[in-house]
Order: structure tokens, then C-alpha cells, then sequence
């Protein structure tokens, strides 16, 4: 008969170590429960903002610590601590919306709604405040004797990226040049319709330091080589081609370099769209697109296709490329009022009433045994060889969006 034998953890975990050795399978990566997608569901933004102070809190801390070592700065170690504090509350499962019913009163679980986004709201803020008084203070000490804009890496390894920069109305309507002063090259730049912002690429930020780029006033305006282009229903620059159906999802993705469509046209679904599994039905149906209205722009540092629908849940969705960086950039706007019966329901033990939405990326992975696949979401990720990955996913390979309102 098996031999049932008591221990604590440590003494099974000592005999699972001693029996098995080498043999248990490795993983590693940022690994979490299920409750972290309910929270991004019950908690949209919430959740932005506890991404956002997540991923900065590192960054307030380098600029800091150069401010602590450059000008004998105090370096604001409780108010780190604090946030660190409240993003592991915020991620604790104890969460109302997933109490079974009746068991919290609506006063309760509003109170304890109100307390979460407090959490939230209190990390972001300071995370945000941190930065910018920072940020202010490390400025202070670059010398320029012209109107500059300082970019800053925190990262360890050079990077080239887009760069948002807003500035004064007197500035966006003078003629300028930009100017990057390690080299004294003239960097092109791109004005953003309806607003006080220009975007550039910083190119070979140096890791956790800066580069600083120079506002050269001159008599003409300039005038810049368009990097990406957008005609119709097509989007292009030097890596890759997109084309949108006339409902604005995207019927074609080549990748230049490789010459590869990246799509997989023989999937039911359709890429970027979005789809609903309805309570207790077996299918799983599109969501009405509605009329779409297709807007262009063209530019020397990005481009956009912007692609607007009347009456959609699926209500705008943005296709932007870059020039210099490989990379598609995808934004999805969900009107949550024009999901139906998804507001019904809160939770896993409502879950016979509420509707999934999710959208679909089905793309093009035929040869399985030389591809590596990597999704990632808060609280999850999925490093594996594909042949590990089941059929399904090899088929119809989807990313869920969060919607933000």
C-alpha cells in the first residue's frame, strides 16, 4: 500500500529535492494567479495607473540617486518606499467584486472600490511628482546657453526611441530648427495636429544618462523627407506594410526585411478585431464594426492610420508606425457602453451572466519548430518553444487588450 508520511514544507520540499534533483522543469518570469486579469477587468483604471507607477518607480529612483551623487540631493527613500508599499496592497487578492453574492453589502464593496483606486491613485501621483521634481533638479545642472530639450535614458543600454516634447505656442509658431548638440545634426521633427507637442527620434541615448537637443530659431520653415508613408487604406515605412479592410481591421502585415506576410489568412478571425463569447454559448461572434471613417497621416517621424466607427463598442483604433524603429503600434478605444450585458455580471461568481470580449491577432506561425513565442500582460508571461504551445494557440494566437475609459 502507498506509504502516507506527514511532513512540514521544508521537509517535503528537502525530499522532493533529494528524489528528483535535476529533473523538475525551469521557469521563470513575472508568474501570477488568475485574479490579476480580474483585476484589470473590474479595475481598467486602476490598473493603468498601477502599470504606469510600476514600471516608473525605477525611474524616479535613478534620477534621484544621480541627484543624491551629483548635488548632495536628499534622496526620497520613504515615499519609495511607500509606493512599493502600495503596489503590492493594490496586487493583493483580497478584492470585493470576487466575494460570492450577498455576502458584501453594495456600501461595502463601493467603500472597498474606493479604497483600490485610492491605492492606485496615491502610487501614480507620487510616482509622477518624484519624476518631475527630479527631473527639474538633474536639469538644473546642464549647461545651455539655447532653448533645449534634454532627453533622458534610464535605461542601461543605448536606446533609440520616439520622443514627445511639448512646447510653447510661441515656440510651435516661429520657424525652429532641432538640433542635436553631440553632433550639431539637424534632427527632423513632426508637429501633432491640434496640439502643442512635436515628436522626434532620439537616436543612441547613452544608458542612464542624456542627450540634449537644441531649439535653433530660423527665417524658413523646414522641411522634411517623409520617412512614413499612408495612402488610402495602406500604411508603409522602411520595415513593414499595413493594409485595413473597410471596416479598418488589418487584412495584410508584410514585413519588408523578410519579405513575409506575418498574417494567417486561413484563420476564421480576423486580426485586430474584436470578438465576444457570450454567456452560456458555444460560439464566439464578431462585434459590430459599425461605419468606419479612414483618416491618413504621413510624416517624416511617424505615421498613423486612424480608422473611426459609428455605433462599435470598437469605437476608434489607431495604427502607427515609425521611422527608424521596428515597431507596429496598435491602439484599440472600447466604448464599454455599447458592450451589452457585460456590465452585468462582476467576477467569477457571476460568470453564467457576463459576456468575454477579447481581440484577435491570428498570426502567421507555419514553421513551428523556429519560432519563439512571447506574450506578456501584467502579472503573466509566456516564454516557450511553439511546439510546446497547444493547437489552438498555434491556429488562432490572440492578445487581450484592456480597455481604458
Amino acid at each position: 500500500y502507498p506509504k502516507i508520511i506527514p511532513a512540514v514544507p521544508r521537509e517535503f520540499f528537502e525530499h522532493m529535492k533529494d528524489k528528483y534533483r535535476n529533473r523538475f522543469k525551469r521557469y521563470s518570469g513575472d508568474w501570477a494567479g488568475a485574479w490579476t486579469g480580474g483585476k484589470q477587468i473590474v479595475y481598467p483604471i486602476s490598473t493603468s495607473m498601477i502599470r504606469w507607477a510600476r514600471d516608473h518607480i525605477t525611474v524616479a529612483e535613478e534620477i534621484w540617486s544621480i541627484n543624491t551623487l551629483l548635488y548632495g540631493a536628499d534622496y526620497p527613500a520613504e515615499e519609495i518606499r511607500r509606493v512599493y508599499e502600495l503596489i503590492l496592497t493594490w496586487l493583493d487578492h483580497t478584492q470585493s467584486p470576487h466575494t460570492p453574492e450577498k455576502r458584501f453589502t453594495e456600501e461595502e464593496m463601493r467603500r472597498d472600490a474606493r479604497l483600490r483606486y485610492g491605492l492606485a491613485s496615491e502610487a501614480f501621483s507620487t510616482i509622477n511628482r518624484l519624476i518631475q521634481k527630479g527631473f527639474k533638479r538633474f536639469t538644473s545642472g546642464i549647461g545651455a546657453d539655447k532653448l533645449s530639450i534634454v532627453v533622458f535614458n534610464p535605461l542601461s543600454w543605448h536606446r533609440t526611441d520616439i520622443v514627445y516634447a511639448c512646447l510653447s505656442e510661441e515656440i510651435l509658431n516661429s520657424n525652429f530648427s532641432l538640433v542635436d548638440s553631440e553632433g550639431n545634426v539637424t534632427v527632423p521633427y513632426q508637429r501633432i495636429p491640434g496640439e502643442n507637442r512635436i515628436a522626434f527620434i532620439a537616436e543612441s541615448v547613452p544608458p542612464i544618462g542624456y542627450k540634449k537637443y537644441e531649439i535653433i530659431f530660423v527665417d524658413e520653415p523646414e522641411s522634411f523627407e517623409k520617412e512614413v508613408y499612408v495612402d488610402g487604406n495602406f500604411i508603409e515605412n522602411f520595415y513593414y506594410r499595413i493594409e485595413v479592410d473597410d471596416e479598418g481591421f488589418i487584412s495584410s502585415l508584410i514585413d519588408k526585411v523578410s519579405h513575409r506576410e506575418l498574417i494567417n489568412r486561413n484563420s476564421v478571425f480576423i486580426f485586430n478585431r474584436l470578438y465576444e463569447k457570450m454567456p452560456r454559448a458555444a460560439g464566439i461572434n464578431p462585434v459590430s464594426a459599425g461605419r468606419a471613417r479612414i483618416k491618413a497621416i504621413s510624416g517624416p517621424v511617424f505615421g498613423s492610420l486612424i480608422i473611426e466607427r459609428e455605433n462599435s463598442p470598437q469605437a476608434k483604433t489607431v495604427y502607427t508606425l515609425y521611422a527608424k524603429i521596428k515597431r507596429i503600434e496598435i491602439s484599440n478605444s472600447i466604448d464599454k457602453s455599447l458592450l451589452g450585458c457585460s456590465e452585468k455580471a462582476i467576477g467569477h461568481f457571476t460568470e453564467g451572466q457576463a459576456s468575454f470580449f477579447f481581440i484577435t491577432c491570428p498570426f502567421n506561425l507555419t514553421d513551428m519548430d523556429h519560432v519563439n513565442v512571447h506574450i506578456e500582460r501584467a502579472g503573466f508571461s509566456y516564454h516557450a518553444q511553439i511546439r510546446a504551445v497547444c493547437q489552438e494557440l498555434r491556429n488562432n494566437l490572440s492578445l487581450m487588450y484592456t480597455s481604458r475609459t
